[in-house]
């Protein structure tokens, strides 16, 4: 039976998924680790034993196509927060949409 995808386009294709690393744990307040996450996730994800479909039925990478845009170079400055931010709009404004990998919790705000 073929599931219905949801158009998030208005253009008749599948929904694009960007993927974006955030390796940073700058401020983490006990252990530092976070910054590790997006190649783990990575690595997760690709395994034999992941599973690509979501609550609503859709398969990540059959009815919805995944890009990865790699890692963002967080220097754990002040410059990251707007690096951040940039590129989540850049992904908004290409249609996509941004699924960020990994970061402390200091990264909400810039992607929200």
């Amino acid at each position: 039976m073929k599931r219905a995808v949801p158009d998030m386009t208005g253009a008749g294709t599948k929904p694009r998924i960007r993927l974006i690393g955030l390796p940073t744990d700058s401020h983490s307040s006990f252990l530092r680790g976070a910054a590790a996450a997006p190649e783990a996730i990575r690595r997760a994800f690709g395994s034999d034993h992941s599973n690509r479909m979501s609550e609503r039925g859709i398969e990540i990478g059959v009815d919805a196509l995944l890009e990865d845009a790699g890692d963002l170079p967080l220097t754990e400055g002040e410059g990251d927060v707007d690096l951040i931010s940039d590129a989540v709009e850049a992904i908004a404004r290409d249609g996509c949409v941004p699924l960020c990998l990994g970061g402390d919790h200091m990264v909400t705000y810039p992607i929200v």
